[in-house]
């Protein structure tokens, strides 16, 4: 899907997570060593890989929604994963 077919609660989002995991890797790769980013090269795979079935289950979910034409619970659960976020 082209992102100027997507619904606008589903743009958003991709653009959210997007920055977001731009933001992650950068905070890791400037506030840690080289030897501890060499360590745990596994534990920073499985973190994106997490974020990355997150993205694509919450961007289903959107995406669903907008097609039933439910977008104003699409833009509530766009900021659902934000709001965990702050709270953990």
């Amino acid at each position: 899907m082209k992102f100027g077919e997507m619904c606008g609660p589903l743009q958003l989002y991709v653009l959210i997570c997007l920055i977001s995991l731009v933001l992650q890797l950068h905070n890791t790769y400037t506030t840690k060593s080289l030897s501890w980013v060499n360590q745990n090269k596994t534990a920073i795979l499985i973190a994106i890989v997490f974020n990355f079935v997150l993205f694509v289950f919450w961007g289903r979910v959107i995406l669903s929604l907008c097609k039933t034409n439910n977008k104003g619970m699409a833009w509530v659960l766009i900021f659902a994963p934000v709001v965990m976020s702050l709270l953990v």
